[in-house]
């Protein structure tokens, strides 16, 4: 499954690695070459009844 990032802060990014329990195996990903993409948050409206 794909990683999953989240904003943390103005400067800040939490990443989470399904599957990656070891911290220098995180590393060892994190640093390797990827591919960032952005994509617009469409706003999502909740109704409770």
């Amino acid at each position: 499954s794909e990683a999953v990032v989240q904003s943390a802060g103005q400067d800040q990014l939490i990443v989470q690695l399904p599957g990656v329990s070891d911290p220098e195996q995180a590393e060892r990903v994190l640093g390797g070459t990827a591919q960032l993409e952005f994509r617009k948050q469409i706003a999502t409206l909740v109704i409770e009844l």
